[in-house]
């Protein structure tokens, strides 16, 4: 994996005063010295894996090798990823209960007939039972969006705990995307720390993207509905930031 901004030559075993990672296209982790004194450094790259529990293993074993005296995490021209491992993540920087943030539907026929489809799914399978009432009500009220309910489990945000207990600071730019931009709110909503932004705002686009395939699974699964309208065209089934 390579990663715009990140030398070509970093590997797991590292580059000249780097710790060594097994993710190399996701971390770069250093000690920097400072006339304050030396602190550690932490840049993400991406939140774009298949295993979010491996990341913040990774993450929180990087940290514990750092100065315990001050953190900089610094997630400038991060796209995003797997929501997850962002909100995994801050539970490990601060005491307080992760609180994920939430996200909505936009309330149209067809977002109403996808939940209504997956608002009983078992464990494991999309649920979408949570905002289901609310777009189901919202054909009486004319409301423009659905309530607002976590992607992130809030049991999961939370089973790990604190494991840095010094202060930390938070780079932002305004390349920052998705995941990221969620894990900069969450970062702030939970006071972990100062936000210092290069931009003025990050990216936003703090959505979960739909793919034709998936909304096309969503639709079809036990079986191919009668007058399914995704076949053959992209359907925007989009979440938003409240």
């Amino acid at each position: 994996m390579s990663v715009a901004g990140q030398p070509a030559e970093l590997t797991a075993q590292g580059a000249a005063g780097e710790l060594p990672t097994s993710m190399p296209g996701v971390f770069r982790a250093r000690a920097v010295a400072t006339a304050s004194g030396t602190f550690g450094h932490i840049r993400i790259f991406t939140f774009g894996v298949d295993d979010p529990d491996a990341f913040v293993t990774e993450l929180v074993r990087l940290v514990g090798l750092l100065p315990q005296n001050g953190l900089i995490l610094d997630v400038r021209g991060n796209g995003g990823g797997h929501i997850y491992a962002s909100e995994f993540t801050l539970q490990a920087l601060t005491p307080h209960r992760i609180v994920p943030e939430p996200v909505q539907f936009i309330n149209t026929p067809l977002n109403l007939r996808i939940c209504r489809k997956h608002k009983d799914n078992p464990t494991g399978q999309i649920d979408l039972g949570p905002w289901h009432a609310s777009m189901d009500q919202a054909t009486e009220t004319g409301a423009t969006f659905s309530g607002a309910f976590p992607i992130t489990p809030e049991d999961g945000a939370n089973a790990l705990g604190q494991r840095y207990h010094g202060p930390v600071v938070l780079v932002t730019d305004a390349r920052c995307y998705s995941a990221t931009d969620i894990f900069a709110a969450g970062f702030q909503d939970h006071g972990i720390g100062p936000v210092l932004g290069v931009d003025d705002n990050t990216g936003a686009g703090g959505a979960n993207v739909w793919t034709q395939g998936l909304l096309k699974t969503l639709l079809e699964v036990p079986s191919v509905e009668p007058g399914s309208p995704s076949g053959g065209r992209l359907v925007a089934a989009r979440t938003v930031e409240l």
